[in-house]
């Protein structure tokens, strides 16, 4: 157990990582924090309210927060290199970006989630969705797809560049998922936050 007198970050933390070498990683409010299992330290991020992590296969730490996502590389040595900004890549309409959701590292690209926008890195150029709304979108990932769903809408998958329709059914559009989950036998298990389950596999969609 530590405070944050120990790891001399905010008092609130958000998200978890450990890397190949066994060292820890946390989305605090003043960066990254890393803990090696002798000492703290920050990864210093510009901005704030680091919400959203993620490595690459290639070791590359993928970061999201407040108005801002980039990344760590390694050094030669193996040690954290300066962060890289890819805020300069967003089209400077859409760098209002709010609180970072989740960051996604798929097949297709790293995925930066926000309540009203997706951004997608790959091959060192960005593309963008608006995603529009009364509600804020929410990002689930099962293997290697993304999927989004917001109060009120159906579930919707990430297809190439498009944003596809994936389930509109009336308990999907009455209340936001908490989660979609890859069943071991095929299909997909949905919960609600009021407790509420379902299994979507084979066309139909049956309480779980």
């Amino acid at each position: 157990n530590w405070t944050m007198r120990d790891y001399e970050g905010f008092a609130q933390n958000w998200v978890g990582l450990t890397d190949a070498d066994g060292r820890v990683y946390i989305g605090n409010r003043d960066g990254v924090l890393m803990y090696d299992g002798q000492a703290w330290r920050v990864l210093p991020v510009p901005g704030l309210f680091m919400r959203g992590l993620a490595f690459a296969a290639d070791g590359r730490l993928y970061v999201g927060g407040t108005n801002e996502i980039g990344y760590f590389d390694r050094t030669p040595l193996g040690e954290w290199g300066p962060y890289v900004s890819l805020i300069p890549q967003v089209p400077a309409a859409e760098r209002d970006l709010g609180d970072s959701r989740h960051v996604h590292v798929l097949p297709d690209g790293v995925y930066f989630t926000f309540a009203r926008r997706l951004l997608r890195w790959r091959d060192g150029r960005m593309h963008s969705w608006a995603l529009t709304g009364e509600w804020g979108t929410y990002p689930y990932r099962v293997g290697d797809r993304l999927y989004l769903h917001r109060l009120g809408d159906p579930l919707r998958v990430v297809v190439g560049d498009e944003i596809q329709v994936f389930l509109d059914r009336p308990e999907i559009r009455a209340a936001r998922l908490g989660d979609v989950i890859a069943m071991p036998d095929g299909g997909l298990l949905l919960t609600w936050l009021n407790g509420r389950t379902a299994r979507w596999q084979d066309g139909q969609l049956k309480p779980w």
